[in-house]
C-alpha cells in the first residue's frame, strides 16, 4: 500500500505514513501520552455545588454515596465497564447540557456523552472527565405534511414507531426497540427495511440542533455547518458535539407486513447465505433478508432465515416472499412459517432475530462485526466456531444488503453486500473471560473476509485500530479535519483508545 498522509483524531496534527503502520508502531497507550495534555484534577467541592445549582438535573461525583449505582445504571447490561467517570450530570434539558459543557470547559474537564446507555462496549464511560447523560431528552414532535420528526436523542425507536403509527408514518428504528435514537444514528443506523429506507438510517437526518465544545448552541443542516452535518451522519463516538434534537424525514407506513422464517441445518448455512446474497438486489425493495446463527431449541446449533415484507397490500408483500418460498432452502427446511401477518410494533416486541432463549434479555453481552462481500465464507468461518461457544446464548446476525451505492455523501461511508454481527451472551456477570474469548477468536476468523467494520457494532476494547476501518480512508481523513475545527482544545472525548 503507498504511504498516505492523514490526521489522527486524538493528535490533531498530520502525521505521514501507513495508517495501521502507524498505529501498531504508537501502540494505543501511546496515543494519550503523545498529546502532552495533562489530565484534569476533579473540581473542588464549590465548583461542583455551583454546578449544581445552575442546572436542574442531578449532579453525582466520585466522592457521593449514590456514585457507584450512578455508574452501574449508566450500562443496560450486568458486564460493567473498569472506567467509571469520576463526574456524571443528568441533564434535565438542552440548557443543562450548555451548563455542563460550559463547566467542562472551565475546569479543564473532557465531555464523554451518553444517550441511551444501549452500547455494549460502553464507549462513553471512561475514568476521566465529565459524563453528560441525556437520557432524560425524550420529546417528539411530527409533521404529516412534510413527514417529518424533530426528536430528542434518548427516545426509543419503538417510542417513535408507536407516536408516528397516527399519521401513517414510520422510520427505519433499531431492530431492538429499547435503542435511544441518538447513539444509533449518530453511528450510521442499520435498522427495520434499512435497505429500502436510506440503506442506513443517518441518511434520513435532515438537521439538528448540537451544543459545541464551546458550549454554544447551533443548528446544522446541510447548509448551515455543512461540515458537521456531514460527520452528523455516521461519525458515532467521533462526532464532536451533542446532539440535544434531531430533524428527520419519516417514510409512509407500510400498510401491510408479512414475515416468513425458515428454521435450517447448521450445515445449510454457507450455502443459504450464498443465495441470499445473490438474491436481495435493489430490484426486490421492501425486503428485509436476515440470517441468524444460534441454538435451536434442542441446544443444537441451527440457522433461521427471516424475510420480512413491507408492502401496501397483502398481494405484494406475497409477491415479494414467494422466491423465497421456492428456493431449495425453504423446501429442504426443519421447519418453516410463511408469510404470517405481522406489524412494526410487532417486529419490535417480538424481535426479528430468533434468538435463543432470552437472549435479548440476559445479563452479559459483548460484541464485534464486520461488513462482507462474502457472506458464504463469512457464514462458514461462524459455523465452525458458534458450536464452541462458551455460552448457548452466543449467536451472530447476518443482514443482507443489495449492492446499491450510499445516498449521499456522509462520515458513513463503509457498507458492503453483509453486515456480519457476532454477539457473545451469558447470564450474570460471572464468566466474561471465556465468552470474549470466544467471542474474539470467532471475530479473527471473520477477519480475511471483512471489507470493513461498523462503528456501532465492533470491538474498539479489543482492538481500538478498527475505527479507522469503519470509515474510508477520505473519511477518516476528513472526520479528523471537522473534529480540529469543531473541537480544537479536544474538549470531546473521541473513539475509545483515541483519547
Amino acid at each position: 500500500m503507498p504511504s498516505r498522509t492523514f490526521r489522527p483524531l486524538r493528535l490533531g496534527q498530520l502525521v505521514s505514513g501507513d495508517r495501521r503502520g502507524f498505529l501498531r508502531r504508537l501502540g494505543v497507550a501511546g496515543w494519550a501520552a503523545s498529546t502532552g495534555i495533562a489530565l484534569a484534577a476533579p473540581p473542588a467541592p464549590n465548583r461542583i455545588a455551583a454546578l449544581r445549582k445552575s442546572v436542574r438535573g442531578p449532579v453525582v461525583g466520585q466522592g457521593d454515596p449514590a456514585w457507584p449505582g450512578w455508574c452501574n445504571a449508566m450500562v443496560w447490561q450486568q458486564r460493567k465497564p473498569a472506567q467509571r467517570p469520576p463526574l456524571i450530570v443528568q441533564a434535565a434539558n438542552e440548557t443543562d447540557v450548555i451548563e455542563a459543557v460550559r463547566f467542562a470547559r472551565r475546569n479543564g474537564l473532557k465531555v464523554a456523552v451518553r444517550t441511551g446507555g444501549h452500547s455494549v462496549w460502553a464507549s462513553f464511560m471512561r475514568g476521566d472527565g465529565l459524563l453528560i447523560d441525556l437520557s432524560q431528552l425524550k420529546r417528539a414532535s411530527f409533521n404529516r405534511d412534510d413527514r417529518s420528526a424533530v426528536v430528542q436523542p434518548a427516545l426509543w425507536g419503538a417510542q417513535l414507531i408507536e407516536r408516528a403509527a397516527p399519521l401513517n408514518l414510520a422510520f427505519p428504528v433499531a431492530h431492538c426497540g429499547q435503542v435511544g435514537l441518538g447513539g444509533y444514528l449518530i453511528g450510521g443506523g442499520l435498522g427495520l427495511n434499512h435497505d429500502a429506507w436510506g440503506h442506513m438510517a443517518c441518511f434520513s437526518i435532515r438537521g439538528a440542533d448540537v451544543v459545541t465544545p464551546r458550549g454554544e448552541l447551533i443548528g446544522i443542516d446541510a447548509k448551515r455547518h455543512p461540515s458537521l452535518f456531514w460527520a452528523l451522519r455516521g461519525a458515532g463516538q467521533g462526532f464532536p458535539g451533542i446532539v440535544t434534537k434531531l430533524h428527520l424525514a419519516l417514510q409512509p407506513r407500510p400498510r401491510e407486513v408479512r414475515s416468513s422464517v425458515y428454521t435450517l441445518p447448521l450445515a445449510s448455512a454457507p450455502a443459504a447465505a450464498a443465495w441470499l446474497q445473490d438474491a436481495t438486489t435493489p430490484q426486490r425493495g421492501g425486503v428485509e433478508v436476515m440470517m441468524v446463527l444460534a441454538r435451536g431449541d434442542g441446544a443444537e446449533p441451527v440457522v433461521n432465515v427471516i424475510v420480512n415484507a413491507f408492502a401496501s397490500s397483502a398481494s405484494e408483500a406475497l409477491e415479494s416472499l414467494a422466491p423465497f418460498a421456492a428456493s431449495e432452502f425453504a423446501k429442504d427446511a426443519l421447519n418453516k412459517s410463511e408469510a404470517q401477518p405481522s406489524s412494526l410494533e410487532k417486529l419490535l416486541r417480538d424481535g426479528t432475530h430468533a434468538l435463543p432463549g432470552n437472549a435479548k434479555d440476559a445479563g452479559s453481552h459483548g460484541v464485534d462485526s464486520i461488513w462482507t462481500a462474502n457472506a458464504e465464507a463469512a457464514v462458514a468461518a461462524l459455523a465452525e466456531h458458534l458450536p464452541r461457544a462458551a455460552s448457548p446464548l452466543a449467536h451472530a446476525v447476518i443482514a443482507f444488503k443489495s449492492n446499491r451505492a450510499l445516498p449521499g455523501d456522509a462520515a458513513c461511508s463503509r457498507t458492503d453486500r453483509a453486515h456480519v454481527g457476532l454477539h457473545a451472551v451469558w447470564q450474570g456477570q460471572e464468566g466474561g473471560a471465556a465468552n470474549l474469548n470466544w467471542l474474539r477468536a470467532a471475530s479473527q476468523s471473520l477477519q480475511p473476509f471483512a471489507s470493513g467494520h461498523y462503528i456501532n457494532e465492533v470491538d474498539i476494547d479489543a482492538a481500538p485500530q478498527r475505527a479507522l476501518d469503519c470509515f474510508s480512508e477520505r473519511a477518516w481523513r476528513r472526520l479528523a479535519d471537522v473534529r480540529h475545527h469543531y473541537d480544537p482544545d479536544r474538549v470531546m472525548h473521541g473513539f475509545s483508545g483515541f483519547g
